[in-house]
C-alpha cells in the first residue's frame, strides 16, 4: 500500500505505507518499510528482526537462539507460535510445532501423545521439524 506525499506545489511522490500491526519493520538487511501503523512502535527483537508492536507489549529482547528472522529455531518444549507471538517459529530437529490454540503453539517431541491425537482427529495443527508453525 502506498500513500502520496505532497512535497510542494509542483511535486508529489508515492511512498510505501507503514508496516501493519505485528509486521516486520526492521532488522539487518531488511529492505522494507521501517515505520509502523499509528498506535504501534517498531520494537527491536534482535539484530535481524524488528516488529510493529503496541506500546504496552512486553519487550522480549534478543531471542535465545539469536537471528530468529534468519532461521534460528526455538528450544524444545518452548513456545513456537500463536497470535501476537514474536519469537522463533520453528522447532529443533525431532520436534514439531504443535498448535494448542490460536494463542499458543509449543515445540513437542515428534512422537508425543498430543501430536498423535491431533493427527488421529484429522487436525491440521502440526507441521514438521524446522518449519514455521503459526504466526
Amino acid at each position: 500500500e502506498y500513500h502520496c506525499i505532497n512535497n510542494n506545489t509542483w511535486y508529489s511522490e508515492c511512498e510505501p505505507g507503514c508496516a501493519k500491526p505485528q509486521g516486520q519493520c526492521g532488522g539487518r538487511e531488511w529492505k522494507g518499510v521501517t515505520c509502523c501503523t499509528e498506535g504501534y512502535q517498531c520494537r527491536r527483537k534482535d539484530e535481524w528482526y524488528s516488529q510493529c508492536l503496541p506500546p504496552w507489549a512486553p519487550h522480549t529482547g534478543p531471542s535465545p537462539t539469536g537471528r530468529s528472522g534468519r532461521g534460528g529455531c526455538t528450544e524444545a518444549e518452548k513456545q513456537c507460535g500463536g497470535h501476537g507471538y514474536a519469537g522463533p517459529t520453528c522447532c529443533p530437529s525431532g520436534y514439531t510445532c504443535w498448535r494448542k490454540n490460536e494463542w499458543y503453539s509449543q515445540c513437542k517431541p515428534s512422537n508425543s501423545p498430543e501430536l498423535a491425537r491431533s493427527s488421529a482427529s484429522g487436525d491440521d495443527a502440526c507441521v514438521g521439524p524446522d518449519t514455521q508453525c503459526s504466526g
